[in-house]
């Protein structure tokens, strides 16, 4: 008998390449289930509705993000302000990306923000420990003036591109202009954070 987990991976696999082809909304559990060849009440065993595999899904692809954060954080041949727009620029155009390639998974991004909230903003709090990272490290270094509040700082940045990395935003952008708005944007962050602006506050 398959472990818990491993039926949960085919089923997120399964329910993931079924919207992939018809979209969430024309996804059933049934369909989920027959393609996996087990009943409807079996498949209810593991999520309680489409929602749920939405998130779960959701969920895995931030893990993948979070690690690509981790790796970028801990480098140590690049500066602070290197970091930040790397991880802010890197994240914006995977989302581009995955919005132009596979557009049904838009669906689920615009599922999970309406009906899900408190994902996201798990998900947003969960970004802020790696700009704080970055923030600090900055600081510590002389790179960046010295802020009072850090996270409140992580959470302006976020809002400052939050449009950049919104799928349903993002699919409309021509991949060129969004490199080169993201990029003005970044430049004036990271122009802001600068030592030298100090003596300007």
């Amino acid at each position: 008998m398959a472990a818990p987990n491993d039926t949960c991976d085919k089923i997120l696999k399964a329910a993931s390449e079924r919207i992939r082809h018809f979209g969430y909304a024309k996804t059933t559990m049934a369909e989920i289930a027959a393609d996996l060849r087990m009943s409807a009440g079996n498949l209810y065993r593991f999520f309680a509705s489409k929602l749920d595999i939405a998130e779960a899904l959701a969920k895995e692809r931030r893990e993948v993000e979070f690690k690509l954060y981790a790796a970028i954080v801990q480098r140590s041949d690049i500066s602070a302000g290197e970091k930040l727009r790397t991880v802010l620029m890197d994240d914006a155009l995977r989302i581009h990306d995955t919005s132009t390639e596979q557009p049904r998974i838009v669906e689920i991004s615009d599922i999970i923000a309406r009906e899900r909230p408190d994902f996201l903003a798990d998900s947003l709090a969960e970004e802020r420990v790696y700009l704080r990272e970055i923030l600090n490290e900055g600081i510590a270094k002389g790179e960046f003036r010295p802020v009072q509040d850090v996270d409140k700082l992580a959470d302006t940045i976020q809002s400052a591109i939050y449009k950049f990395r919104t799928p349903s935003f993002s699919i409309r952008m021509a991949k060129e202009d969004l490199i080169r708005d993201l990029g003005a944007v970044l430049e004036i962050i990271l122009s802001g954070l600068a030592k030298d602006q100090a003596r300007a506050s």
